[in-house]
């Protein structure tokens, strides 16, 4: 599982905001806290009860904005919140984070929802000019095979969905909605991460 925490934010300064899709226990938020350059924190959590948690965790944290729902239902409204950012920082998990039962009890039906990575993308490209933003893409192994410090078979779940793990087309969403305007970076700690930073 990777962990906003493994990130050294001061690397992405220019950015003014940060945008999370999974909140679970608010770890990322509280490590964004620590970068002041981060005016507004975004985060939307499709459980009520890590909402919940969460929304008493940081009551009291003005630039905390806590969305409950799908990132699918959620990102139009919580991009419109942040229009006037120049920049923003994405942290994107590209998967749930429980087992392939909880896709049942949220209503989610296919592998695409399952892994709602490239509908996040897509959404957030057609809603915000992103030429200055920066995303840190969560478990690149669904997509590539790589040296990573743990395998995409570290997931007890890994054999449910024979389209991933890797993926058939690897990262190409990502190469062509993103190569014109970002450099592309892999780092294979944990189960890997794509880091996206504008050439600009």
């Amino acid at each position: 599982m990777g962990l906003l925490r493994h990130f050294d934010l001061s690397r992405f300064e220019k950015a003014d905001c940060l945008m999370e899709t999974g909140t679970e226990n608010g770890f990322g938020i509280e490590h964004a806290m620590k970068y002041d350059n981060l005016k507004e924190l975004h985060s939307v959590e499709i459980n009520e009860k890590f909402y919940n948690f969460c929304k008493q965790k940081f009551n009291f944290v003005d630039r905390v904005n806590l969305w409950l729902g799908s990132s699918e239902t959620k990102l139009v409204e919580m991009l419109s919140a942040i229009s006037e950012r120049k920049s923003c920082l994405y942290w994107l998990d590209a998967h749930l984070p429980s087992d392939p039962g909880s896709r049942f009890e949220h209503g989610r039906e296919a592998d695409q929802i399952e892994f709602p990575l490239e509908k996040e993308l897509r959404l957030i490209k057609d809603n915000r000019d992103t030429k200055f933003d920066y995303f840190i893409i969560d478990d690149l192994r669904i997509y590539e095979d790589g040296p990573f410090q743990h395998t995409g078979k570290s997931w007890i779940h890994h054999h449910l969905y024979p389209n991933f793990f890797p993926h058939k087309d690897g990262i190409k969403f990502i190469e062509d909605m993103f190569s014109a305007t970002h450099n592309i970076l892999r780092d294979y700690n944990h189960e890997g991460y794509l880091i996206l930073e504008p050439k600009q």
